[in-house]
């Protein structure tokens, strides 16, 4: 196939989504298809690269250097940025075959819809998460909702791609195109090549060491974190693994509920690193308000370590005997009569069944489904 890529965050960007849409474009790259990738231009990249057999295009910065993304100046960028892509776009398949267009990014699927309609080529999106699963959310003005209807209205294409059943039963209530779910996450050579032996030291047997991974933000409630560690017995301690707009203020609250001693904030960690304290860790916990498909978790699923999370995204759907449930008020006592960890290393079952592999070739699979 000759796959025609619209991507927001991509290589070198480090966030899920980026890391996601780039180990899909190197596996389909690595089945032997043609990759051409559109992408947002981030600071150090280059507007034109060849990587892992997948060709990089970033024409254009669609975020504001100083402004969020979904500030009015940022969708302002990002509108004109969409229609400055249109055109580059527009004439490519004169140019070049294209089998498929793949859109993986909200303000892209408009672009992908139309090059679809007029050179009668199929068009698959995928869509990881929608905010207005969170319509309460402060933090997103409602013109970011507005947004997203007209897209799922309007400009979707002929399949769906979706991570979580929230997102797509939103896209069925909206749009006529036909959904599907696919699942699969992890990158089962940087799990599996974790080096265990050099894995942190929890603190000794007295200590109940559990783990924290996320970026310190709003949503990610790291706040949640402290208060679940705060209502256990002071043996119970607290990794905390990330960084963010909120590291001050979760640095004060550490001061101010007396947890100095039972919380190591240890910033933003290379991810092998990161996996190791995950591994070393007697249980992980998740307190966010909103996640679709969150990786952290099922990396500590793959490690054996048990996880206790807030039910958002996909979790509530997902039927493992180390995932336990909970609301952040009820996760400190779900933490206490949880049964101790007893397992250690690679689970391969865990880590097949939700890799990036499967993912990859589901969605290969769709794209070639949509040729037919």
């Amino acid at each position: 196939m000759n796959i025609l890529m619209l991507s927001g965050d991509f290589y070198p960007k480090t966030s899920g989504g980026a890391r996601d849409d780039w180990k899909f474009a190197r596996a389909a790259a690595a089945e032997g298809h043609d990759v051409l990738v559109y992408a947002d231009k981030v600071e150090g990249s280059e507007r034109r690269e060849r990587k892992d057999g997948v060709e990089i295009r970033r024409p254009y910065r669609m975020r504001p250097e100083n402004d969020h993304l979904n500030s009015p100046r940022g969708q302002l960028r990002r509108i004109a940025t969409t229609v400055l892509l249109f055109v580059r776009l527009f004439l490519l398949p004169l140019r070049r075959d294209i089998s498929v267009v793949y859109s993986t990014n909200h303000a892209l699927h408009p672009v992908a819809k139309v090059i679809g309609l007029v050179y009668r080529i199929p068009v698959v999106n995928y869509i990881a998460y929608s905010p207005s699963i969170n319509e309460d959310d402060p933090s997103k003005p409602k013109s970011v909702f507005v947004f997203e209807r007209l897209i799922f209205t309007l400009f979707l294409g002929d399949l769906v791609l979706s991570r979580t059943p929230q997102v797509e039963r939103k896209v069925r209530r909206l749009s006529s195109a036909e959904t599907r779910l696919v699942h699969g996450i992890l990158d089962m050579s940087d799990v599996r090549s974790v080096d265990l032996t050099r894995s942190p030291d929890p603190g000794g047997d007295e200590v109940t060491q559990l783990v924290y991974v996320a970026r310190l933000v709003p949503i990610k409630n790291p706040a949640g974190a402290l208060s679940v560690l705060e209502a256990l017995p002071e043996t119970y301690h607290l990794w905390l693994v990330g960084d963010g707009q909120e590291r001050a203020a979760v640095e004060r609250e550490v001061r101010e509920r007396g947890l100095e001693d039972r919380v190591e904030l240890l910033g933003e960690l290379p991810h092998q690193e990161t996996l190791r304290y995950i591994s070393a860790a007697d249980a992980l916990v998740l307190t966010s308000y909103t996640e679709a498909y969150p990786t952290v978790v099922f990396e500590a699923l793959s490690l054996r370590t048990p996880v206790h999370a807030t039910p958002v995204g996909i979790l509530p759907e997902i039927d493992h005997d180390r995932l336990a449930l909970a609301s952040v008020d009820a996760l400190s006592e779900q933490i206490l009569s949880a049964e101790p960890r007893v397992e250690t290393g690679v689970d391969d079952e865990t880590l097949e069944r939700y890799s990036m592999e499967r993912f990859a070739k589901a969605t290969l699979g769709a794209l070639e489904d949509v040729q037919h």
